[in-house]
């Protein structure tokens, strides 16, 4: 298992874009989501700009802090306020930590930290959309790697 970890640090720290592909290409072989959630350093949900854009789909989120005719001239396509749109977009990050949003639209991601034989350390970003009880859509972001230096005293 380290000479595999190895050759994909080495691949993003030395390679070239071929190269690059091949080590992400390896990482995935290698590590499944399973072992990648439990092993992460940081995890969480990412909500996307575009799920925080006003959307009048959406607008009974807003029902109980505006009056009844404020919301029927916004279902009638009246332009939002600054401020409606600022609470529109507040309730759409709740609904995000809270885990009340659509686990398609809203991805989970982990960052999983492998470390070379030389010290390099390589943080992958992985993705996943979907439930568990449905294909999970899994994608590999990019990487960055840390070079530890060894000093003696």
């Amino acid at each position: 298992m380290q000479e595999t970890i190895n050759q994909i640090v080495q691949g993003f720290r030395f390679g070239d874009l071929i190269e690059r592909d091949r080590a992400a290409d390896l990482y995935e072989e290698t590590f499944d989501l399973d072992e990648i959630q439990s092993e992460a350093v940081c995890c969480g949900t990412i909500a996307p700009n575009s799920f925080l854009e006003f959307d009048r789909d959406h607008l009974e989120l807003l029902k109980e802090s505006l009056s009844p005719e404020r919301m029927e001239e916004l279902e009638s396509g009246a332009e939002p306020t600054p401020e409606e749109r600022e609470r529109y977009r507040a309730l759409r990050l709740s609904q995000v930590e809270n885990g009340d949003c659509d686990a398609d639209v809203i991805p989970a991601f982990w960052i999983h930290q492998i470390r070379d034989s030389n010290g390099c350390d390589l943080f992958a970003l992985s993705t996943a959309t979907g439930y568990a009880f449905q294909a999970f859509i899994q994608s590999f972001m990019v990487s960055f790697i840390q070079r530890r230096t060894v000093s003696s005293t």
